[in-house]
Formats: structure tokens, sequence, C-alpha cells
């Protein structure tokens, strides 16, 4: 059996997902928790190596192991990340191929709230390569992004080197395949600062 579709195809929007006041509550939380907050490194095929990014991080998901604090925090945004991995199975079953399987967006790793101030921006890159193995061994099958502002310029996230690109108002979701095919970056932010959540998910 064959289907017709582009392979932009496979990735997937909710606009709005997020209540601008649940993404204002993300935005306080990492403000707060400066002590928690790092930079993160990502293999960059350019370069074929990984290299530090431009983006600060508080990742809940570490975080809820050294303060119990997170753990409101990580599951308030793991509700939604679960909606785009619920939405994003059953927009792929109906619209693209009805043999796909949930298995390999099982668990989430690596939830991260992003803060991407003036100037900042990501190289293209793939979430497949080494740095997103989780523990027991399995590769990052998919990412998802929840975008938590609007009062920015410039941040447009991009993939195939600028084929096709997203622009975001707060709350909006998206979730795309994590595989060697899905290169993809942002823009350099030109004013303000944007904040995003962005997590790993696998089997």
């Amino acid at each position: 059996m064959s289907y017709d579709y582009k392979i932009s195809d496979l990735k997937y929007r909710i606009n709005g997902l997020v209540p601008k006041e649940v993404c204002e509550y993300f935005i306080k939380v990492f403000e707060e928790n400066p002590d928690f907050i790092e930079k993160e490194n990502s293999y960059k095929f350019k370069s074929n190596r990984s290299e530090q990014d431009d983006y600060l991080a508080l990742n809940l998901s570490d975080s809820t192991l050294k303060d119990k604090k997170f753990k409101v925090v990580l599951n308030k945004a793991l509700f939604y990340i679960n909606i785009m991995m619920q939405n994003y199975v059953l927009y792929i079953k109906n619209g693209i191929s009805p043999d796909f399987s949930d298995v390999f967006f099982k668990q989430t790793n690596a939830v991260r709230i992003l803060k991407y101030n003036t100037g900042a921006f990501i190289k293209d890159h793939s979430d497949s390569g080494h740095d997103h193995v989780d523990v027991a061994g399995t590769l990052t099958r998919g990412s998802c992004t929840l975008n938590l502002n609007e009062d920015y310029e410039g941040g447009t996230f991009k993939f195939f080197n600028g084929q096709i690109k997203e622009d975001f108002k707060t709350g909006d979701a998206m979730f795309f395949p994590a595989d060697t095919f899905w290169l993809h970056g942002t823009e350099p932010v030109t004013k303000g600062t944007r904040y995003c959540i962005n997590c790993f998910l696998h089997a």
C-alpha cells in the first residue's frame, strides 16, 4: 500500500494549546530559579560534533531529581505534551498511515524550559544524534515544542535549511519526527526574549 504525502506533512501543530496564564507560569518558574539554569550542547551536522548552544535551559526532568518543587511544574508541562502525543498519533493514523503505531512515543525525557535572549539561536541539527539517547539506549523518535510567549521578533523555527519556516504565538505547540532527515534550527531573536518548552520522545 502506498501513501500520498510530503515529508513536511509529518509535522503537526495545535495553535493556542497552552493557555496564556499557564505560559506565564512556566516563564515565572524559569526566572525564579537561576541556580538550575544551564547551557546545553547539541550535535551539529556541519561540524560533525556536539557544540554549545546559545539558549539557556532549565531542565525540569533533571531538576525534579534535585528539588521536589519541580515535580508539579514537570507534570503540568507533561499534561500538554501528552495531548500533543495523542493527537499526533491520531493525525498520522487518520491522514497518512492507518498502520502507524504509538509504540515510539511512550515516554518523554529532557523536558526543558528554554530562553532565547536577543541574538540567541540554535544552529541546524538533528535530535536523533548521540546527545539524545536515553538511559536504556533508545534513540529519540520525536520532538515537541510549546511556545510560551510572542512579545519578541525573529526566532523563527526552520526545517531543511530554511525551506520550511514556522512562527509561533503564545501557547502554540508543534510535534515533529526526530531523525536525521529532520534538520532544524531557529533564526536569531532580533528583539525581546523568546521562551518555549521542548522535550524528546522515545519508546
